[in-house]
């Protein structure tokens, strides 16, 4: 388990709070706020020194839409935190995919589950450069349409194998990075006036038969 997590900040003047596994945290007071950005991670004990460390964050993962955001290839130095430089180089790099095969009905507010897991691995991971330059795509997924089967059966996923440590938590927030749709009540209305009338057609009709 990981001891806490850091995010960017949410505006110019205000930090974000240090995350901690099982945290609540609530943000309506930022209303353009979207979505949370690991900055460093904290480990209980320190991963070992040498080889790669690779930090996954996962949106909503057991649902639809979901979105999972990659940041790999950090050089372990054996430290209790790892920070995320503003600017990778080397081997080291940004992967992404944002799931909108679905869309998510419009609310005041959105509670999304984070799951931030950290892997290590002794070779750097070979992410292609579509992957880096699309931003998002099939790619990162290797053809899998959810979490499980990405983790579990792309050969990125068995690449980077179990989890060295890991944290969940839920943000809400007033956006939300996912597509919505808005559910007008008239159209609700009128949809149930039609199954309401076709319900007392059915039953008039049946008196006669």
């Amino acid at each position: 388990m990981l001891n806490s997590i850091e995010m960017l900040r949410l505006d110019a003047n205000t930090a974000f709070p240090v995350v901690h596994t099982g945290d609540e945290v609530v943000l309506l007071t930022y209303p353009h706020y979207t979505t949370a950005t690991v900055q460093s991670v904290e480990f209980m004990s320190p991963p070992l020194q040498d080889g790669f460390l690779h930090i996954m964050t996962i949106i909503d993962p057991s649902s639809k839409p979901f979105a999972m955001f990659l940041v790999y290839n950090l050089p372990s130095v054996g430290y209790n935190r790892l920070p995320i430089p503003d600017t990778l180089q080397g081997l080291s790099g940004r992967a992404s995919y944002v799931d909108n095969s679905t869309t998510v009905i419009r609310q005041d507010s959105y509670r999304s589950q984070y799951v931030v897991l950290v892997y290590r691995t002794n070779n750097p991971v070979l992410i292609s450069q579509n992957q880096i330059f699309a931003g998002q795509g099939p790619d990162l997924m290797a053809g899998c349409t959810d979490v499980r089967c990405m983790v579990t059966n792309s050969v990125l996923g068995r690449e980077l194998g179990q989890p060295l440590a890991g944290s969940i938590f839920h943000i809400t927030t007033k956006q939300t990075l996912f597509q919505t749709v808005e559910i007008i009540s008239d159209n609700l209305t009128q949809a149930a006036s039609n199954v309401a009338g076709h319900l007392l057609i059915v039953f008039v009709a049946s008196q006669f038969l």
